[in-house]
C-alpha cells in the first residue's frame, strides 16, 4: 500500500507565530484534530495537535488569541531536529 492511499490532502498548516485560537478554528475548520506547524521559511517545523492546544495553552490558563502555536509544538523527534516526512509514492 502506497502512503498516497492513506493520506489526506491538502494538509492543513499554520504558521508558528499564529495563535492558538487560529489553530482550533483551522481544526474545526477542516474537521481535524492535527495541523502541521511551518516555521516563517515554510519548513515544517512539528504537529499541534488538539490536546496540545488544551494542555499547554487552555489549562494553564493562558490567552488562546495571544498565545502562539509554536509554543505548543512537542520538541522531542527522536535523533532529529524535525518529524520525519514521507513521500506519497513510498510505501
Amino acid at each position: 500500500m502506497k502512503v498516497r492511499d492513506v493520506m489526506t490532502t491538502p494538509v492543513v498548516q499554520i504558521k508558528e507565530s499564529d495563535t492558538v485560537r487560529a489553530a482550533a478554528e483551522l481544526m474545526v475548520k477542516h474537521r481535524t484534530g492535527a495541523l502541521v506547524v511551518v516555521d516563517a521559511n515554510g519548513n515544517i517545523a512539528g504537529v499541534v495537535t488538539d490536546r496540545d492546544l488544551v494542555t499547554e495553552c487552555v489549562a494553564p490558563g493562558r490567552d488562546p488569541a495571544t498565545f502562539q502555536v509554536g509554543n505548543c509544538v512537542a520538541e522531542d523527534y527522536g535523533s532529529t531536529q524535525h518529524p520525519t516526512t514521507v513521500k506519497p509514492d513510498m510505501e
